[in-house]
């Protein structure tokens, strides 16, 4: 059960230019890896998945102490493009933790993406448990397209190179196999690397 601070009532608000610097630290600090400042404030102000008005932050008083954004991404769904929300960045001050900052901002965004009528959101949740609570479950699909080569190169009138290990010098060959699929099919074709 979260801790309450009854000094100051939590509030979730959109993003301003002067909670930069605390977004950035708390950003910093949530989230291990190559996040520099620079980083984290063209994730701010250039992502071209963040329209303005999509970065939360939380408050207690005049102190900024928790963040969370709304990506503007769009998924195929039974061949139609429609727009999806990707829940990122939700960080807690260190010193907020277990307070309930998480759970508002993400009742928040909820919120907002109802109010924008997206009806699907996605997130990579740091515990699954976590989210669980907010109507979110690990769903994976996978969607296996097998093709026989002598008709991919029909189609596409690209030949492999023949005699040699699978994926050894196709580059070519197997770009062009994926553009092929991707257009036959109602979602991207991705080869793993």
């Amino acid at each position: 059960m979260p801790k309450k601070n009854r000094l100051h009532p939590l509030r979730v608000r959109p993003f301003r230019p002067a909670d930069e610097k605390d977004c950035i630290r708390m950003g910093m600090r949530a989230f291990s890896g190559p996040g520099t400042e620079d980083r984290w404030r063209h994730y701010l102000r250039g992502n071209p998945h963040l329209s303005a008005g999509r970065v939360l932050v939380a408050t207690r008083g005049s102190a900024r102490v928790g963040m969370a954004a709304l990506l503007d991404f769009r998924m195929a769904v039974e061949g139609r493009m429609v727009p999806m929300d990707g829940v990122a960045a939700v960080g807690v001050d260190s010193l907020s933790r277990q307070q309930g900052v998480a759970d508002a901002l993400l009742r928040e965004a909820i919120r907002c993406s109802a109010r924008m009528r997206r009806p699907l959101s996605t997130l990579h949740p740091f515990r699954e448990s976590f989210y669980r609570k907010f109507g979110y479950a690990l769903f994976e699909w996978v969607q296996v397209l097998t093709a026989v080569r002598a008709d991919v190169q029909r189609r596409t009138g690209h030949r492999s190179r023949h005699g040699r290990d699978p994926g050894v010098g196709e580059g070519p060959f197997v770009e062009e196999c994926c553009r092929y699929l991707s257009s036959t099919a109602s979602s991207p074709v991705c080869i793993p690397a």
